[in-house]
């Protein structure tokens, strides 16, 4: 099972139904712990790519996330219409 780190952005408005997600795609860990032990001796380095890719926005939480849910979540539209993602 491959674990990947994800951190999840605050919403600018209130109204806003989607959140915006970046996805650490390197490294790919092996379990739930090394995916947060990583996050948590590197959340500097995280942060500081977050904020490149979104100056404007906040972190809300970071979260380690199975590789498989991970894509049910970010291609929803392809699993209802059975497409093998």
């Amino acid at each position: 099972m491959k674990w990947i780190l994800v951190v999840i952005m605050m919403n600018l408005t209130p109204m806003q139904q989607d959140r915006d997600l970046y996805i650490l795609t390197q490294p790919v860990f092996s379990t739930a712990e090394e995916c947060i032990y990583y996050a948590q001796v590197n959340k500097t380095y995280i942060m500081g790519l977050v904020k490149e890719n979104y100056p404007e926005q906040e972190v809300e939480q970071a979260v380690c996330i199975k590789s498989e849910v991970l894509k049910d979540i970010i291609q929803p539209e392809e699993k209802k219409k059975g497409i093998d993602a």
